[in-house]
């Protein structure tokens, strides 16, 4: 190749870095997509040494001044940074936030950012909430140059209006596959934060293992978990809970049964179905199980306070039960003539457990499919197809959505990508409403949806790669409005968001070749 060639080939490489840097730079690069933003063309400079978070509203919680605390230290990340020259400073964000109520499902998140080119700048939410969501918009609008060492926010004035679409915006984790330390979680729910989560579905047991500690029944644990150590106390989970609360994340618990429950019985060998060799199974004909499930779910609640239980259904093999002879001759004698309606029995009796105990159910969609009388307060989680969305909220419940957005999947749905990180634009196009027409009152009852993140192949070590960023993109698809569909536009957004989660300590994966500035080195 000759000397000229060569020359033209790196003009172009470099051509191309300078376009990247400027749209890279210069948009405001938010994550995900605000509902409305207006921009402008003054740059603020922002000195950490002057630069405060003000609370002026009637709420001024410790969930906010804990979060000014936190944010002070994600947006001045570098130790190098020096004052800045820029004619105008921004040097306070007036926060007011009106009320603290707690944080529930539907709760507002709500809120609207305004920085002038003044240097004026004022974040005003209906909730603590949606304050909290404000603060992590304005801190990625401030950038850092690491050649001048200064702070600036581009684009001023900026307006930005903002509100969720979707009221359940979740991610699943799987801490029974693989043991997930308290630090694992707690980074996580950080990340979650960083992507306006708002859910922790927490798929804390299963047949492999379980690690939650039960005063009421401590041989669940004893002899469920994988050893000793690898167990979460009551003040773990109180724990958990509590931070994510401070970053406006619910923690939903998930108690799969009657499958996927094989630990249960290795300390409480009754709850199980004699059926030796086969896929193991609850006994849905013992009253002692039910007075189990009962006694063990009211501890639970004790401990997650949120308003929604978890209680699985799916994969349910019959066999099972069929080699069993004590529930053949139950169901004899109650008149129950197949298995399906031995499921739909179990079914009813636990809505009915965590009825009593004033909390709502979630169930795996095979339990609607199958027919089962479902309470009308029973939110059912799709999972096996986008087409079975449309029927559970046409029929009146309430469904939250994962199908398409498994990441523990190389293909998610049907597209295959050469490159495994790319599977996130399969994650982006899958939208749960979709071509559909829905009346307002059946698009009420789509909750929203979760990104999951199964574990038989992943933990602690490797949970932020697998995870980040590629369920940023679901963040995004339940946050943004439907018509926020650019691939291209998402993949420099995205690459922004991916570099702001490693500088906060986020072993995120890059998604195209680039370099993260973390500070100096």
């Amino acid at each position: 190749v000759s000397t000229q060639s060569t020359g033209h080939i790196n003009m172009i490489k470099l051509l191309l870095v300078y376009s990247f840097f400027i749209v890279f730079v210069l948009g405001l690069n938010i994550w995900p997509a605000p509902k409305s933003q207006t921009s402008g063309s003054t740059t603020l400079g922002v000195d950490p040494s002057k630069f405060a978070f003000k609370c002026t509203g009637q709420s001024c919680t410790t969930i906010l001044t804990d979060a000014f605390a936190r944010y002070q230290k994600y947006i001045f990340f570098s130790s190098a940074s020096q004052p800045s020259n820029a004619t105008t400073t921004l040097s306070v964000l007036s926060v007011d936030a009106s009320t603290a109520p707690a944080l529930t499902l539907g709760v507002s998140e709500s809120y609207t950012l305004t920085i002038e080119s003044s240097g004026t700048g004022k974040l005003v939410a209906e909730t603590e909430w949606g304050a909290l969501r404000g603060l992590e918009t304005f801190s990625q609008l401030i950038d850092w140059d690491y050649v001048s060492g200064q702070y600036s926010l581009m684009g001023a004035p900026i307006t930005i209006s903002d509100s969720p679409r979707f009221p359940w915006r979740g991610l699943l984790i799987d801490s029974s596959r693989h043991y997930l330390t308290v630090d694992a979680i707690l980074r996580t729910l950080d990340a979650m934060s960083y992507n306006k989560f708002n859910t922790l579905h927490w798929h804390l047991v299963d047949d492999q293992s379980f690690p939650l500690q039960s005063a009421t029944y401590p041989k669940l644990s004893e002899a469920g978990a994988w050893v000793p150590w690898a167990v979460y106390t009551a003040a773990d989970v109180k724990k958990i809970v509590s931070y994510a609360t401070s970053r406006g994340i619910r923690v939903v618990p998930e108690f799969d049964t009657p499958a996927h429950a094989a630990s249960w019985s290795k300390g409480y060998p009754f709850l199980a179905a004699n059926c030796p060799g086969r896929y193991q199974l609850f006994d849905a004909t013992s009253d002692e199980v039910y007075s189990f499930m009962t006694s063990f779910l009211t501890e639970i609640t004790s401990l997650f306070t949120d308003q929604f239980i978890h209680m699985g259904g799916d994969e349910v093999q019959y066999d099972c039960w069929q080699v069993d002879p004590k529930i053949n001759q139950w169901m004899a004698q109650h008149g129950i003539k197949t298995y399906k309606q031995l499921m739909g029995y179990y079914e009813n009796k636990i809505q009915g457990i965590v009825k009593s105990l004033q909390k709502n159910t979630i169930l795996w969609e095979e339990s609607f499919d199958a027919g089962f009388s479902l309470d009308n307060s029973t939110v059912v989680n799709v999972w096996l197809s986008s087409q079975r969305l449309a029927t559970v909220i046409r029929s009146g419940l309430r469904a939250v959505y994962s199908f398409g957005w498994y990441l523990d999947r190389e293909i998610p749905d049907s597209q295959t990508f050469y490159l495994w990180e790319d599977t996130w634009k399969a994650f982006y196009a899958n939208d749960p409403v979709g071509s559909n027409t829905y009346t307002p009152a059946q698009l009420s009852l789509l909750l929203g949806g979760e990104a999951s993140m199964w574990g038989e192949q992943v933990d602690e070590t490797v949970i932020d790669v697998r995870v980040w960023p590629r369920a940023s993109a679901v963040a995004e698809r339940l946050w943004s409005p439907q018509s926020v569909t650019s691939i291209n536009d998402a993949t420099t957004r995205l690459g922004t968001q991916r570099c702001r989660m490693v500088r906060r300590g986020i072993n995120a994966s890059p998604i195209f070749p680039d370099y993260c500035v973390t500070g100096p080195k």
